[in-house]
């Protein structure tokens, strides 16, 4: 909730002794949890498809089942309607999904090795020269996923191509995950 809308129910709060509570069927938290990890603030995230360059999913169907659909479907919907613009979107995807329909590259992956991919990918990012916080335990860690495509059966020239892809539009770039 924003700032007003917590200070109007603190007040109603303390005026008639309630408490308040908040039930989502949707639930959100391993996003919201993610974002305070990564940037501090416990918030839920909203992603701008029609801003992206580059989209990397992993198991995220932001198109069919994941987080806020109509919304990314209109943005998505929104980006791939000129061919010279569109954000290229790679899928890396354990069952088939709307998402991965949607894919100009799709990889079978098992739900086991979303890490493997996660880090691999970014292993790959930070041999294009990406910093990646965490000193030598994170570079020990990453190390370890150096081999990545290998592992999960895929084109590694393919599988470096896509960290390229993100590294050449950072700042304009979406991994889901």
């Amino acid at each position: 909730a924003s700032p007003s809308t917590r200070s109007i129910i603190t007040e109603f709060n303390q005026a008639f002794g309630g408490r308040h509570y908040v039930w989502d069927p949707l639930n959100h938290s391993d996003l919201i949890e993610g974002q305070r990890l990564s940037f501090g603030e416990a918030v839920v995230p909203h992603f701008h498809f029609d801003k992206a360059r580059m989209i990397v999913s992993i198991d995220a169907d932001f198109l069919g089942a994941w987080h806020m659909t109509v919304t990314n479907n209109r943005q998505f919907s929104r980006a791939r309607k000129n061919i010279e613009t569109m954000p290229r979107f790679v899928m890396f995807d354990s069952n088939f999904s709307l998402s991965g329909a949607n894919a100009d590259i799709r990889f079978k992956i098992k739900p086991s090795q979303q890490i493997k991919v996660a880090l691999g990918l970014a292993a790959e990012v930070v041999k294009l020269g990406a910093t990646f916080p965490g000193g030598a335990p994170a570079r020990a860690l990453l190390d370890q996923h150096a081999n990545a495509a290998q592992e999960l059966g895929i084109d590694a020239a393919i599988f470096t191509e896509v960290a390229r892809d993100l590294w050449d539009n950072r700042g304009q770039g979406l991994v889901l995950a």
